[in-house]
């Protein structure tokens, strides 16, 4: 513990920074519930404490690891201020369940707490995270160009221009608080088809501009094509399509989903049992 607050450039004797990091490990694993949607989770659905925080699934979305090699990138302050307010310039725009959990938790914790916590996180040993390899994004200019009549002939970046590119600029290098959609930017965004969820979906920023769903504009086909077009890694129309039909488990039935998984497994134990005692009678 003392070995991450210098890292951190605290002083090893610093009461209060030691406070500080146990108030943020008491609310990230307490009342701040992370491990819930960042810890993956084992066959009856219990947290996996061996990969804590190391990335799990939350209602159809990756949420992604937040140890301390994965928040290399972020400094204390921006992590603070994307924990109240779910937007930090340089960083995704908090999307999906975690949208919800800033607006109706995190963003009402105190300035000391969500320091705490940042904290905390920043020293959670973790493994290296690999990098995302992207491709070179093919969005060449299209505007003004001949187009077919049926959308559903447009190229990928036909489809950017025509939906994307009055908010992220026609090369996706964002303007003011509108983010830009290439680079380390993408990189965070495409793990375990978040992308396709964000175009599907849209984004109810707590703080900010709002970003619009396209599910009812754009087929599988043309997301596809689009997400091709931004140089993330390819993603099939029928997995686009599995990604629109399949309908995230509410966080009230995951409890239900436990609790099937450990009837399921006490009947098989149970059913050994007897069978083992049948055979002891036998004998």
């Amino acid at each position: 513990m003392r070995a991450a607050l210098l890292l951190l450039g605290l002083l090893a004797g610093d009461a209060l920074a030691e406070a500080s990091l146990q108030r943020g490990e008491y609310l990230v694993r307490g009342l701040g519930h992370c491990g819930a949607c960042h810890t993956p989770r084992n066959a009856l659905q219990a947290e996996r404490n061996d990969l804590w925080l190391q990335g799990g699934q939350a209602e159809g979305w990756q949420a992604p690891a937040i140890t301390g090699p994965a928040l290399a990138h972020w400094q204390l302050d921006d992590l603070q201020h994307y924990l109240r307010s779910g937007r930090v310039q340089g960083h995704p725009t908090a999307a999906g369940p975690m949208a919800q959990v800033i607006e109706q938790s995190l963003s009402h914790l105190t300035d000391a707490d969500l320091a705490a916590i940042a904290l905390y996180l920043k020293q959670v040993p973790g493994p290296p995270v690999a990098p995302v390899t992207l491709a070179t994004p093919a969005l060449t200019p299209t505007r003004g160009g001949a187009r077919p009549a049926d959308t559903a002939l447009w190229s990928g970046a036909q489809l950017f221009d025509a939906w994307c590119a009055s908010c992220h600029q026609p090369q996706a290098s964002g303007r003011g608080a509108m983010p830009g959609l290439a680079g380390p930017l993408l990189a965070q965004r495409v793990a375990g088809g978040n992308l396709v969820n964000v175009i599907l979906d849209g984004i109810d920023s707590p703080e900010g501009p709002r970003m619009p769903g396209f599910a009812d504009e754009l087929n599988d086909e043309q997301i596809s094509r689009l997400i091709a077009a931004l140089g993330a890694p390819p993603v099939s129309a029928a997995e686009v399509k599995r990604q629109r039909q399949e309908a995230p488990v509410p966080a009230p039935h995951r409890w239900l989903i436990t609790l099937a998984g450990l009837a399921l497994a006490g009947a098989v134990l149970g059913h050994r049992w007897r069978r083992r005692r049948g055979g002891a009678r036998k004998a």
